[in-house]
């Protein structure tokens, strides 16, 4: 399992130290197992598109979701 953060602006963090940082407060087996940083995908009205971060994690990681319609191939 693995959860995606954005950091506040002027911050810096690694995956170790916010995975290591979870684990001191929560249950270990609670803990993500892998973080990735960057910027959360926001609409016009700006909430977090939740569908994007659903379909990158299914993806692998990568930053955009796989297409949900017929190929055309």
């Amino acid at each position: 399992m693995g959860r995606t953060v954005a950091l506040r602006p002027g911050t810096c963090a690694t995956e170790s130290q916010l995975v290591d940082h979870v684990k001191q407060r929560i249950a270990r087996f609670k803990a993500p197992r892998r973080v990735v940083i960057g910027d959360l995908p926001k609409t016009a009205t700006g909430k977090t598109q939740k569908f994007k971060l659903r379909g990158s994690a299914l993806d692998g990681g990568a930053t955009e979701p796989l297409p949900l319609g017929p190929s055309s191939a």
